[in-house]
């Protein structure tokens, strides 16, 4: 990724999370920790929670 200006992305990441809040998104699946990943927030959760998780947002489909 690249922008024109240095940490575009992490205040691109943040209007993001925040329209995803308001619209009642409970979780962003990031697939690969990372260091970088873990310095915005995102945690590590058991396989079951995040099964769990999933479950939830299938059957309760929300809009961008």
């Amino acid at each position: 990724m690249f922008a024109k200006k240095s940490d575009a992305s992490k205040v691109a990441l943040y209007y993001l999370v925040e329209r995803l809040k308001l619209n009642g998104f409970k979780f962003i699946d990031c697939q690969i920790p990372t260091l970088h990943l873990a310095s915005l927030g995102a945690k590590k959760i058991p396989r079951e929670v995040f099964l769990n998780l999933v479950k939830i947002s299938v059957e309760n489909p929300k809009t961008f």
